[in-house]
């Protein structure tokens, strides 16, 4: 009895433990149940906060999108912040500052229009007072001044053989529709004059021709022309040139307003002899009958004969014997060739230097080209600064295949008199005071005071750059040497410097100074500021002079993309 006791003690207690053993599985199973369930609501409290900001995010954009909208579709779609003019007078003096629209861009043309347009659309014209000549809106490709005195809309539709040329004329502030030059298999060039001491365009008509056989198979040619004066002609046999005529759809480029050169065609063959044309009264006043022939002055043209040149007048006066292998053009002098030799002409036709320069010496003979593309190039460049005359003979080292073994500059005085500057290349700025030359070897540029004596020297063979650097002379006191990024050296000493330099400068009574900190040009008057404009922009136009350009004895003025400033001194 007492063993069968024992035994059932025994089978109780390893039931209970059994019992206690599922108690605690079912316990770690809740708790892992429990731990998988905080996870999920962990994960779920983080991808309803994301959701949440998301949503935030998305609401305040949609906010910002919206009030954008209404401020620039809305609340100003019909209208633009404007532009703003301020005028002051101080001492005697008047000045005006002009602030373009917002989006809106200024530019001049030839020192007269101001023009005020946002991309395609011209919407204000004024003068250089600011006083108003139109305000609008019109489409145009181009705006120009007229050889007689009135300003034009151009507008081209284009197509592959011909065109469309749309023309408008401002008249009592309005561009009112002159004339739609549409002629089917014509293309239209605009013929320019341009005044080369001025560097001003202007607008002398349109050409155009057609050419090709008849139904009886006769070869038939002929131009249209468009004067300002509102007439079209048509010429036989004879195409319209200019001195920069590349290909057909080029414009035609003179430096004569009223005559132009004019090329015989003759079955198909074209630029054989040449001669004047008179646009005014729309006939040939030189029959074609020269090699060459190319407007120089108002009344002279540089003419070829025999694979000679000689200068001529509009009435076949012979001013020059054709006698020279060419007469290079310039403002105020020629370059003239004989035996592959250069020399000097000034404007009253006397050789005033030896034929002591070289013209070709390189090892890809050239022949002098009236015309210049990028294809054809002279090998020599000429300047004149003050009463000295430069000439670089073996300009293009750069050019590809072309390799000279002598590179020289020669400093001509008035009586012919010469110095040399031997280095790969010289250059005088046509915008700045800035005279140097480059030697290529060693990597250092040589700067010249405006009698060509060497003033500095900067070495650039320590910057790891094999291009070619841009120079630039800032405020007339800094020289930028332009690689990736810009490097300063003073203008005075050579010695790098970290930045531009202060510029102050004084005209007609005015004070006109660059803050470099702060990139502002401050125009005073007896210590009074009477403008400024930002100086983070450089000016639209053609400057010699920093922050100004000088139109009389009484003005300045100063323009960047959408600011312009203009004083005068009263009497």
């Amino acid at each position: 009895m007492k063993k069968t006791k024992i035994k059932t003690v025994k089978i109780e207690d390893a039931e209970q433990q059994e019992k206690e053993k599922k108690k605690l599985e079912k316990k770690e199973i809740k708790k892992e149940e429990s731990k998988s369930v905080e996870k999920e609501e962990k994960k779920s409290n983080i991808f309803k906060e994301i959701r949440a900001f998301v949503l935030l995010a998305l609401i305040v954009l949609s906010i910002s999108f919206g009030c954008w909208y209404w401020y620039t579709h809305i609340y100003n779609g019909d209208r633009e912040i404007p532009s703003v003019k301020e005028e002051r007078k101080e001492s005697g003096y008047r000045a005006i500052k002009y602030t373009s629209a917002l989006d809106n861009k200024l530019d001049m043309i030839n020192d007269k229009y101001i023009i005020e347009y946002k991309k395609d659309k011209l919407v204000k014209v004024m003068d250089i007072k600011t006083n108003l000549l139109y305000e609008g809106e019109i489409e145009f490709d181009e705006i120009i001044e007229g050889v007689d005195n009135n300003l034009y809309i151009l507008k081209y539709d284009e197509a592959d053989y011909e065109n469309i040329v749309t023309i408008y004329k401002l008249e009592d502030n309005e561009f009112n529709f002159i004339k739609k030059l549409a002629t089917n298999g014509i293309y239209y060039r605009k013929i320019s004059y341009k005044d080369r001491a001025n560097n001003y365009d202007y607008l002398v008509g349109f050409t155009g021709y057609k050419e090709g056989y008849n139904e009886e198979d006769v070869y038939e040619y002929k131009s249209y022309i468009y004067s300002l004066e509102d007439k079209e002609y048509e010429l036989e046999n004879n195409i319209l040139y200019g001195d920069e005529y590349l290909d057909s759809k080029e414009n035609i480029v003179t430096y004569n307003d009223r005559y132009l050169v004019v090329a015989e065609v003759s079955n198909g063959a074209r630029f054989k002899q040449f001669g004047l044309y008179d646009i005014k009264e729309n006939k040939i006043v030189i029959n074609p009958q020269y090699e060459g022939l190319y407007t120089n002055t108002s009344d002279t043209y540089i003419a070829i004969k025999g694979g000679k040149a000689g200068i001529i007048n509009n009435k076949l006066k012979k001013i020059v014997d054709f006698e020279y292998d060419f007469i290079d053009r310039n403002d105020g002098y020629y370059i003239v060739a004989k035996n592959s030799k250069m020399a000097i002409m000034d404007l009253d036709y006397k050789v005033i230097s030896k034929y002591d320069f070289n013209y070709q010496d390189s090892s890809k003979k050239l022949v002098y080209n009236y015309f210049l593309s990028d294809e054809k190039y002279n090998t020599f460049i000429s300047k004149k600064l003050n009463d000295k005359y430069v000439l670089t003979i073996n300009n293009m080292e750069l050019q590809d295949d072309v390799i000279y073994d002598k590179h020289e500059t020669y400093i001509i005085n008035s009586d012919g008199t010469y110095k040399v500057i031997t280095a790969n290349e010289f250059f005088v700025d046509d915008y700045s005071s800035l005279i140097y030359s480059y030697d290529l070897g060693k990597k250092i540029y040589t700067f010249y005071d405006s009698e060509f004596n060497e003033k500095i020297n900067i070495d650039i063979s320590d910057y790891d750059y094999t291009g070619r650097p841009e120079v630039k002379l800032l405020n007339e006191n800094v020289i930028s040497v332009g690689f990736d990024s810009h490097v300063y050296f003073d203008y005075e000493t050579g010695e790098e410097v970290k930045e531009m330099k202060d510029y102050s400068s004084t005209i007609n009574g005015i004070v006109i100074s660059f803050n470099a900190k702060s990139k502002k040009i401050s125009y005073q008057v007896e210590g009074k500021e009477v403008a400024n404009v930002d100086g983070m922009y450089e000016s639209v136009l053609n400057l010699k002079s920093p922050y100004f350009k000088q139109v009389s004895d009484k003005e300045i003025l100063y323009m960047t993309k959408n600011e312009y400033v203009y004083i005068e001194k009263g009497e």
